[in-house]
């Protein structure tokens, strides 16, 4: 062989050895990067889960923390009217006791005062969703507080035979329960 087909045939053998190599070396790169890629994909796949737990999990904290200010505010709204309803009882006494009674015209015209600020009164407790307790035919702990047992022949045991203190709600619960006295 001369110089010329010796160099063509090596070329041809280092071309073909080249051809192999970059062929398995861009096989390998391909093999590298498709595995990154199944990586990454797992990677974001995971980051992805985490954040749709965060997510819920954020969503239920604010939940809640509304739901904790409405109960805040409720709570404080029952402080203040339960301090009311005692105000409410003591015109419900001056005005029991201004009917009992005769009064000079001027007098008379100062408790009508009296009785308009009353209504007032109640008519902000309608408002705040402060409703009388009327359930008093038989005992219940839930609405009644008994303060003592009396002999009633006329009423079966366990009956109210007077309420002795308004009782009220407030949204449906109980803000302060009615006072009362219950047959023996």
């Amino acid at each position: 062989m001369n110089d010329k087909s010796k160099l063509k045939k090596m070329t041809n053998n280092d071309s073909e050895k080249i051809g192999e190599g970059v062929d398995i070396h861009v096989r390998s790169d391909h093999e590298v990067l498709t595995q990154e890629l199944e990586t990454c994909m797992a990677t974001a796949a995971e980051w992805q889960d985490k954040f749709v737990l965060v997510s819920a999990d954020f969503e239920n904290y604010k939940k809640r923390v509304m739901q904790e200010q409405k109960n805040w505010i409720a709570t404080a709204q029952a402080d203040i009217l339960s301090d009311l309803l005692t105000i409410v009882d003591n015109f419900e006494r001056a005005l029991k006791e201004q009917e009992k009674q005769e009064f000079s015209k001027e007098l008379h015209v100062w408790l009508q005062g009296i009785s308009m600020i009353y209504q007032l009164l109640q008519k902000l407790l309608e408002k705040s969703d402060v409703e009388k307790i009327t359930q008093h035919g038989t005992f219940n702990p839930i609405y009644h507080e008994a303060v003592m047992q009396v002999d009633a022949p006329e009423h079966e045991s366990g009956t109210i035979v007077e309420v002795l203190q308004k009782g009220y709600l407030f949204k449906g619960k109980v803000l302060r329960p009615a006072k009362v006295s219950v047959a023996k």
